[in-house]
């Protein structure tokens, strides 16, 4: 008879966002934005309208959430994550930013939300793989996937040549915080005013 850990092992896939179906898009969208949904609700308090520009993210690849991969059981996503090399940041930022624009076509009080948002987080550090989203869904919390997901994203490094981790948690989300120093990340800056704090990590 199988553990749970090895019946989660043995029907638990990787699969690329854009390979899977509308569906599982959706319920991918929604763990996306529960893992930023301070920064969401900036452009609109319709969770479902948000949803809709999430999923656009999803599916264009030079976007902040161009790179996701999901965790899926049968017909279930279990989590999902979105990385990218921070070189890139500017770009891909950029990208995403215009696409939410032309979805919910801001107005002058939301591009000031936007601004006073950015200015709430730490500078990110050049060339390391940034792990932009993580989510695991509800469900399956407290299950081992959150560092099962981490994983995944440690394991692209060798493929895009990075020797280096950075990710960005909020400064009063201790259980995030204990989860990434468990994990090996620490803070980039020792002191910081910022609300997004930069955590960073060598591979080993």
């Amino acid at each position: 008879m199988l553990s749970k850990n090895q019946y989660f092992d043995n029907n638990c896939n990787i699969i690329r966002v854009d390979e899977i179906n509308r569906e599982m898009l959706v319920k991918a969208a929604y763990l996306v934005y529960q893992s930023l949904p301070e920064y969401y609700n900036i452009f609109h308090n319709n969770q479902t309208y948000v949803i809709d520009g999430i999923i656009e993210q999803l599916k264009e690849k030079g976007s902040e959430l161009g790179e996701s991969q999901a965790l899926v059981m049968n017909e279930s996503v279990i989590g999902i994550y979105s990385f990218y090399n921070s070189n890139e940041s500017t770009i891909r930022q950029s990208v995403s930013l215009k696409m939410m624009v032309d979805h919910f076509q801001v107005d002058n009080l939301i591009y000031q939300k936007i601004k006073k948002y950015k200015n709430l987080v730490d500078e990110s550090t050049k060339n390391t793989l940034y792990l932009s989203r993580i989510s695991v869904n509800p469900d399956y919390k407290r299950q081992g996937f959150g560092g099962r997901l981490l994983k995944y994203f440690e394991s692209h490094s060798e493929i895009h040549g990075i020797n280096e981790f950075s990710l960005h948690v909020r400064k009063s989300n201790q259980s995030a915080i204990s989860f990434y120093k468990k994990n090996g990340y620490v803070f980039n800056f020792l002191e910081s005013d910022k609300t997004y704090r930069l955590m960073v990590k060598s591979r080993g």
